[in-house]
């Protein structure tokens, strides 16, 4: 599936960890450690596999948005 057609899912729906991390420009591991630690505040779904809602994926996006010229 492109990216397009990924992001362009509604918000309650849900992807596998791979496609989130693809979404976000991260490794699947990267995701495994932050839910571990708590070191990023993105909600999962945990039922037989990890799932990552769309909306929240979106919402973590907006929030660690850094505009140019802005802190880092």
């Amino acid at each position: 599936m492109k990216f397009s057609d990924v992001y362009a899912l509604p918000d309650d729906a849900t992807v596998d960890p791979t496609t989130a991390a693809e979404l976000l420009g991260v490794k699947p591991s990267t995701l495994a450690v932050w839910r571990c630690t708590g070191r990023r505040t993105l909600p999962f779904v945990k039922l037989r596999k990890i799932r990552y809602r769309m909306g929240d994926l979106r919402a973590f996006i907006s929030e660690n948005r850094v505009k140019p010229g802005g802190d880092a």
